[in-house]
């Protein structure tokens, strides 16, 4: 197993564990589940509605439903799963 650093703006950045193939290439995976994540025929769970409103807006944790989204579809038939730790991790600045 490997680790990422996953950014979410304004919810911190959050260590997850996954396998190390899946490491190496976290930025194509990433931007894998953001376009399955925007697809507005995608019935995720994460599209709610605001009152008065048609148009969805999404409502979601992203280290919680990027791990998820790994698990369930990239790792669906591994023994490795995605975890998140729970904790926020500082911002690290280089």
């Amino acid at each position: 197993m490997a680790y990422i650093i996953l950014e979410s703006g304004q919810s911190g950045c959050f260590l997850l564990s996954v396998p190390a193939d899946i490491a190496e290439h976290a930025h194509e995976y990433q931007m894998a589940f953001d376009r399955w994540l925007m697809d507005p025929a995608n019935d995720h769970g994460y599209w709610q509605y605001l009152p008065d409103d048609d148009e969805p807006v999404l409502c979601y944790h992203p280290p919680e439903a990027f791990a998820k989204w790994l698990n369930e579809t990239v790792l669906l038939d591994r023994p490795e799963k995605a975890e998140v730790f729970p904790e926020e991790i500082p911002l690290l600045h280089f």
